[in-house]
């Protein structure tokens, strides 16, 4: 009986030697000439925060363009035309604000929740606010992104979807199906110096 039980604990150690030694010699065989600049926080279900790790982090401040791919034939909207353009900021709890160039009137401000679901890819649930002024009105949308990083941590490309509900006249009720908008995004991280 007591041979059987050193001969367990004899292979649980070596079990957990190789383990050991398995994870350490797989640390950096994912090494893209990146520099280490994130780790996995599980108090933030997993999101990516900055300050040592393996991959980049989409956490920050990022000049953001979004393009017009595939809408030409069913809304006129031809491909390379700018959808929205502004600065992006995705926080490390998950959530995230834009400030689109548009003007004011029209709530340039918006924003949305995020998750990580790749190494550096990520996906946005974006939401904008209904707006009316005098001569036009706009319901409220819905924004969809999902973008990768590249190896430098420093850009980002993808696609968008945006579904816009119309209202018709200021003060009428939002109609029923929304537009749908597709393209592309890219952002480019914006840095202090």
């Amino acid at each position: 009986m007591n041979t059987k039980a050193t001969r367990l604990c004899a292979a649980i150690a070596l079990a957990g030697g190789a383990l050991g030694t398995t994870l350490n010699a797989n640390a950096g065989c994912s090494s893209f000439d990146v520099k280490p600049t994130s780790d996995p926080m599980e108090s933030a279900g997993g999101l990516l925060q900055t300050g040592g790790g393996e991959f980049a982090s989409i956490v920050g401040m990022w000049h953001l363009t979004a393009t017009s791919k595939g809408n030409a034939d069913t809304l006129g909207i031809p491909d390379g035309a700018t959808l929205d353009d502004g600065w992006q900021t995705w926080h490390a709890d998950g959530t995230e604000i834009l400030n689109s160039f548009r003007s004011p009137t029209t709530q340039s401000w918006c924003s949305g929740i995020w998750k990580q679901i790749g190494r550096s890819t990520y996906r946005l649930r974006h939401f904008t606010m209904s707006w009316k002024d005098a001569d036009h009105a706009e319901g409220p949308g819905e924004i969809h992104e999902t973008v990768t990083l590249d190896r430098s941590g420093n850009h980002f490309t993808g696609t968008i979807t945006i579904d816009q509900y119309e209202t018709g006249e200021p003060g009428t009720a939002e109609s029923g199906d929304p537009i749908h908008i597709t393209g592309t995004v890219t952002g480019d991280r914006a840095f202090v110096n």
